[in-house]
C-alpha cells in the first residue's frame, strides 16, 4: 500500500511542479515629448512583446483603465513610489512597467523600469538609443519589454535582428566623383538622373575642349577651349556637389522606405498599417 501511494506521488509529481502560476504584470501608459498616438503605440508594443514570451498574464490597456476608473483612480502618469505600489495593488499584479519615452535629434530615447509592487523598488531598467524610423523603434520597444523582464537575448536575437541599411557612404561619393568624375559619384550615391546629367556635361565640355585644341591656331579655337573648359568645370563641379548632396537625401529617404505590417488597438479603434521593405 506504502509503495503503491510513493508510485502515484511520483507520477502526479511532474504535474504539481509544472503547474506554477504565471506572475501578472502591467505596463502603464508610456509618457514623453512625442504626440500620444506614439506613446500609445509604444506601450502596445512593449505589452505585445512580453505577451509572446508566454511566460507572463499582462493585463491589457483597456481592462487596466477599465478597473482604474471603477477605483475613481485617475489616469494620470504614475510618477512617485507610493502612487504606483497603490496603482499595482488596485489592479492585482506583482510587477509594473513604467517609462519614458525622448526624440532628441532624429534619435529615440526609450527608457523603462520594472517595478515590484510588494515591495516598491525597482527591480530592472533598461534604456534604448535608436537613430532610426518610428516602425524599427516599435520593434525595439519590443524586443526591449522582453528584456527587462528577463527573457534571455538568444531567445529573441532572430526576431530583432536589424538588416543593415544600403545606405550609401558619402566619403565615398565624394571620392569617385572628384577622382573619377563622369557621374561616378552620383551613380553611386543612386542619385542616376543627375549622374547622367553630369556625364552629359563632361562629355560635351570635354568634346568642344578638344575640337577647340585642334584647331587652337586657328580663329576659333581659343573661344571653343574656353568654353569646353568652363563646361566641363561646371560639369564636375555639379557632379562633386551633388554626389554629396544627393547621397545624403537618398540615404535619408532609405530610412522612411522601411515599414512593417502591424494591428493595433487603440481607444477602442484597430489601425492596421500596412508596408514594403526596399
Amino acid at each position: 500500500m506504502i509503495k503503491r501511494g510513493i508510485i502515484i506521488l511520483f507520477l502526479l509529481n511532474p504535474i504539481i511542479t509544472s503547474g506554477e502560476e504565471k506572475r501578472r504584470v502591467a505596463v502603464m501608459d508610456i509618457k514623453g515629448n512625442v504626440k500620444e498616438e506614439m506613446l500609445i503605440l509604444i506601450t502596445n508594443a512593449i505589452i505585445d512583446g512580453i505577451v509572446s514570451t508566454g511566460r507572463f498574464d499582462v493585463i491589457d490597456r483597456m481592462n487596466r483603465d477599465k478597473i482604474l476608473k471603477e477605483q475613481g483612480f485617475q489616469l494620470t502618469p504614475v510618477v512617485d513610489e507610493r502612487t504606483r505600489v497603490e496603482v499595482g495593488r488596485i489592479l492585482g499584479v506583482q510587477k509594473m512597467i513604467t517609462g519614458d519615452l525622448s526624440f532628441i535629434n532624429d534619435t529615440y530615447f526609450l527608457s523603462i523600469q520594472l517595478l515590484d509592487v510588494e515591495t516598491g523598488k525597482i527591480e530592472a531598467s533598461e534604456i534604448e538609443k535608436c537613430f532610426c524610423s518610428f516602425p524599427r523603434m516599435l520593434e525595439r520597444a519590443s524586443y526591449l519589454g522582453k528584456k527587462l523582464m528577463g527573457v534571455k537575448e538568444e531567445e529573441t536575437k532572430e526576431e530583432v535582428e536589424i538588416p543593415k541599411r544600403r545606405e550609401k557612404s558619402v566619403f565615398t561619393a565624394g571620392t569617385l566623383s572628384l577622382f573619377i568624375g563622369f557621374g561616378s559619384g552620383n551613380f553611386y550615391g543612386g542619385s542616376h538622373f543627375e549622374g547622367i546629367i553630369s556625364l552629359m556635361g563632361q562629355v560635351l565640355g570635354g568634346g568642344i575642349l578638344a575640337t577647340g585644341l585642334i584647331q587652337y591656331n586657328e580663329e576659333n579655337g581659343e573661344n571653343l577651349v574656353i568654353a569646353g573648359g568652363t563646361i566641363f568645370g561646371i560639369a564636375r563641379i555639379f557632379d562633386f556637389i551633388y554626389s554629396i548632396v544627393g547621397t545624403k537625401r537618398n540615404n535619408e529617404k532609405l530610412k522612411e522606405m522601411t515599414f512593417y505590417p502591424s494591428i493595433i488597438f487603440s481607444k477602442g479603434n484597430a489601425f492596421i498599417g500596412c508596408g514594403f521593405q526596399f
